[in-house]
């Protein structure tokens, strides 16, 4: 009855908001908290809007738009990780059932070493900043996401994930965001925060969290052209690669002054579009893109070992 009684709600225009809430003011340690985003392309219905409205009644009674805000946990179905490493210095957490990508930022307690350590989902690029002053701790972690520029409908969910005083992390449904992304270059963005208020070191300060979340449509890969050229300019060594199959290690003939990375996509025209990119002697690492079954790209590694010539060698 759960679900059929929310969709008929949102027929009626029931609003929904669970990103930015604002948590009452307790002491550290005391209360779960925003600490990331399980990212999914469908709908995760955990909410149990009966047991809602029946504490919400006079907000029914009144009659047109019902507003769900503030707090809603209470009312959520929470699904919890579980930890997949068996190194407890980088934990690794899965949501059993569920399919999706989980982006966190977590504190690791290791006594006087502690540190934060950070999801990894290969499918996300992660940038994070970690700002502490005075009176507000401060963390922003930004992910950009790849999907195919295939001028369908693309939905997106972002469920946010908070960490209990125990360490533990559970998730509850989230908002959505969808849209045509048909453009190379197209983007659709979500942003989830949460203020609290905490005692470090005997002293009362905020502690700010938010995570941005951008979508990134990019064409389909075909292939990827790896060209070794020298001083002149001139091509010595050429591979193709289909997705997927870049190698761990790349070694770079002697004569090699640089690597030309080709990327090879078909754009919404049919056309072939090149994308490319140098890698310089000397720097440790080139970059390919693949599909994964989730519908993100993924970004993988080689890591390139430059052979020196015998003259350098003498």
């Amino acid at each position: 009855m759960k679900r059929n009684l929310f969709a008929a709600l949102i027929t009626a225009g029931l609003l929904l908001s669970l990103t930015g809430c604002q948590l009452a003011k307790e002491e550290s340690g005391s209360q779960d908290r925003l600490v990331g985003a399980f990212i999914t392309t469908e709908y995760l219905d955990l909410m149990d809007m009966e047991a809602y409205l029946n504490d919400h009644l006079d907000d029914v009674k009144k009659g047109g738009e019902i507003l769900v805000d503030g707090d809603t946990r209470a009312y959520e179905e929470r699904i919890y990780g579980v930890n997949q490493s068996d190194d407890p210095e980088h934990p690794d957490y899965t949501f059993p059932g569920l399919e999706g990508i989980a982006i966190y930022y977590i504190p690791v307690d290791a006594g006087e070493d502690s540190y934060w350590t950070s999801s990894t989902a290969e499918e996300a690029q992660l940038y994070t900043a970690f700002n502490l002053s005075n009176d507000m701790d401060e963390i922003v972690v930004t992910a950009d996401l790849y999907v195919s520029a295939d001028g369908g409908l693309h939905s997106f969910y972002a469920n946010p994930i908070y960490q209990t005083a125990e360490g533990e992390l559970y998730l509850i449904s989230g908002t959505g965001i969808s849209g045509e992304m048909s453009a190379d270059g197209t983007q659709m963005n979500q942003t989830l925060n949460e203020t609290n208020t905490i005692t470090r070191q005997g002293k009362t300060v905020q502690q700010r969290f938010e995570i941005k979340l951008n979508y990134n449509a990019v064409y389909p890969m075909d292939k990827t052209v790896l060209l070794q050229l020298d001083q002149n300019n001139q091509v010595i060594h050429r591979q193709e690669l289909l997705p997927g199959q870049a190698p761990e290690t790349l070694t770079a003939a002697e004569e090699t002054a640089y690597i030309l990375v080709e990327n090879c996509r078909t754009d919404s025209q049919g056309e072939t579009v090149i994308d490319r990119e140098i890698v310089s002697r000397g720097e440790d690492s080139l970059y390919t893109y693949s599909l994964q079954p989730s519908g993100f790209f993924t970004k993988q590694a080689t890591q390139v070992l430059w052979e020196e010539a015998e003259s350098a060698q003498q």
